[in-house]
């Protein structure tokens, strides 16, 4: 008898969380006030505007940031909840934010192209602002370049090369860096808000992991 075996799936975590109003209200006060002073930098509003592509700034930072402080911790608590949940080692890892930086998607069809996170091992991206209801502007993973789905000459049936979630505010999604994803063009009545966060992991500083990245606080500078 003949069977087909699905394999080698992709973890993506998916949890919706709510800061209290005092806390909500920081952090969309902050994102009001990037987007009123960038924004108007855009040439085209058909593309997202983002805090880790403006030189000279700290606006890829945010985890520094009183604003996202609650933010980053909630982060960190739910990446060891990731990480516990694929492996069966209880080995232990320091966790580092790389980066941390603002999105806005204009409602005239803002969009974020295709891309990966080669600077990371995970990322993360986490909505403060959408609008309810609105379908568009969601968020979609594809395959691998290298996913037989793209290898084979033929036109597959019920073949999940790409998986799209829905922005709905308060909702934080983390995958590995290395997955390709972009954004569908977003049209509404009101921007939309998101932060992203790249993370790396290694060792723990008083010792050393096998096929691990070493702490950096044992790096040298040269």
């Amino acid at each position: 008898m003949m069977t087909i075996h699905s394999l080698f799936s992709t973890p993506i975590y998916q949890v919706d969380l709510q800061p209290d109003q005092s806390t909500f209200d920081g952090m969309l006060k902050y994102m009001r006030r990037f987007d009123a002073n960038f924004s108007k930098r855009q040439v085209r509003s058909d593309v997202g505007v983002f805090g880790d592509s403006l030189p000279g700034l700290t606006t890829d930072r945010l985890h520094c940031f009183p604003e996202f402080q609650w933010l980053t911790e909630v982060l960190c608590e739910h990446v060891t909840e990731y990480l516990q949940s694929l492996s069966s080692v209880k080995a232990r890892y320091s966790i580092f934010v790389q980066k941390s930086w603002p999105v806005v998607c204009h409602p005239s069809g803002g969009q974020v192209q295709p891309h990966t996170h080669r600077n990371a091992h995970l990322s993360a991206v986490y909505y403060i602002q959408s609008e309810p209801q609105n379908k568009t502007g969601k968020i979609k993973f594809m395959a691998p370049l290298d996913h037989y789905s793209r290898t084979l000459p033929i036109v597959f049936n019920d073949i999940d090369s790409s998986f799209s979630f829905e922005p709905l505010q308060g909702r934080l999604l983390l995958f590995p860096s290395s997955l390709m994803h972009y954004v569908d063009q977003y049209f509404g009545s009101i921007s939309r808000y998101s932060v992203s966060y790249d993370l790396m992991l290694s060792s723990p500083s008083d010792h050393s992991l096998e096929m691990v990245m070493s702490n950096p606080s044992s790096w040298r500078q040269l």
